[in-house]
């Protein structure tokens, strides 16, 4: 089990072209800022198997899963979810000042994706990344929160899921500027 309860605290972090590979583990976190597992900087990979990733409410402006350019999240089969307001299931974030930088690519297979604060996307990849999802549901609860939302050249690719939203002015699927959805076999509630 790993909790942090300050700001900007991380569950998992993978730097420099390190791996880290965990099963059945519990992370919990409750400051602003917060990131269950994420990666930022070249070659990095964090590999979830199983467990459960929960930001409570007062973990705003976060993300359970969390990459920058050249770095990867991998789940299979894990529960995520996340209370506090502007707080994502999966952000994906590439380079939006060098369109040649490398992506930086999360993917979900299996478990689940509910958030329930405000303005909280479920998957959301902006500029050159991108975020993979297969087998799983996608679940937004909260007013202004997108099920799956691209910008800026982010890529979003769902199989074999459910999608789904149950508040005023939340859209399944919500798209800014470039970017690109390959939806297959996805059924939206």
């Amino acid at each position: 089990t790993i909790t942090t309860t300050g700001q900007y605290g991380t569950g998992l972090s993978a730097q420099a072209g390190a791996r880290i590979d965990a099963e059945d583990v519990i992370i919990t976190l409750s400051g602003p800022g917060a990131i269950g597992a994420g990666t930022s900087s070249t070659d990095a990979t964090i590999s979830l198997t199983r467990g459960r990733i929960e930001l409570k409410n007062t973990a705003t402006d976060s993300a359970a899963l969390a990459v920058q350019q050249y770095s990867n999240v991998i789940t299979n089969g894990t529960l995520i979810t996340t209370a506090g307001k502007n707080t994502h299931g999966a952000k994906a974030h590439g380079n939006l000042s060098n369109p040649i930088d490398p992506v930086g690519s999360i993917a979900v297979t299996g478990g689940s994706v509910t958030t329930s604060g405000e303005g909280s996307y479920g998957l959301y990849s902006i500029g050159r990344s991108k975020i993979d999802a297969a087998d799983t549901v996608i679940e937004t609860q909260g007013s202004k929160s997108h099920a799956l939302v691209i910008e800026a050249g982010g890529q979003i690719s769902v199989r074999n899921s459910i999608v789904r939203t149950t508040q005023n002015d939340a859209v399944g699927i919500y798209g800014r500027g470039d970017g690109s959805l390959r939806p297959l076999s996805v059924l939206s509630q």
